[in-house]
């Protein structure tokens, strides 16, 4: 098992500069076995990428744990220099729960606010104050410039749900599929996305990811 963590600078006044946590973590990578397998199929299933392309490009299975307060600041999965087709992450726990009054002082099972959510801030029907979709951004880095303003809010109260775009909340056995590039194969701005700071509690995920290789992927395909 591994730990991460990264530090960035964050100027909160004009005289005063704070270090704020961009990623911190522990994690672990798996040896290839039948778990992995189950999920190349389902995922060529779901995706209509021939498995074999699948088995040949997959990466190992990273599992990752988030204790209180760590986090995976907003990022994208793939670059230049390690480009990923897509991505697959697997939830291996969810929220907890605590027991509380209800006003006929019954007993339940209450969900509570424990963070961790994967926040998509440019999740399809996302647009700027100007009206501008995610489509129209040029880069990863000016689309993270144009979300500072929520990105501080985020910091200040990270119990709060986004504002802006899709957050999934971990549920065990539920996953969220997507792809980092679109069909000209340029970065997808819509795939950046965050692990969101943990209130309370802790949370295992996997991460799955299959490496991009346009020419070994037509050539399977047209096969």
């Amino acid at each position: 098992t591994t730990s991460s963590s990264d530090t960035a600078e964050t100027t909160t006044t004009s005289s005063t500069t704070t270090s704020e946590v961009y990623r911190k973590s522990s994690n672990a990578w798996l040896s290839r076995d039948e778990i992995l397998s189950q999920l190349q199929q389902r995922v060529s299933i779901l995706t209509e990428i021939p498995l074999s392309y699948i088995q040949i490009m997959s990466e190992d299975l990273q599992v990752i744990k988030y204790e209180q307060n760590e986090q995976f600041q907003l990022h994208h999965d793939s670059s230049q220099f390690h480009p990923r087709l897509l991505t697959a992450l697997v939830y291996l726990s969810s929220p907890s729960t605590s027991q509380s009054k209800t006003s006929t002082n019954e007993e339940e099972l209450v969900e509570i606010e424990t963070g961790g959510e994967t926040w998509f801030p440019f999740a399809p029907g996302y647009s700027d104050p100007n009206n501008n979709p995610a489509e129209n951004l040029e880069s990863v880095e000016s689309a993270v410039d144009s979300l500072q303003e929520i990105l501080a809010e985020e910091r200040r109260n990270p119990s709060n749900k986004p504002s802006k775009g899709l957050a999934f909340t971990p549920k065990v056995g539920k996953a969220v599929l997507f792809f980092n590039h679109l069909s000209d194969r340029r970065i997808d701005v819509a795939a950046l996305h965050s692990g969101r700071k943990i209130v309370s509690g802790l949370k295992w995920a996997a991460n799955y990811w299959i490496k991009l290789d346009t020419t070994k992927l037509e050539q399977i395909t047209n096969s």
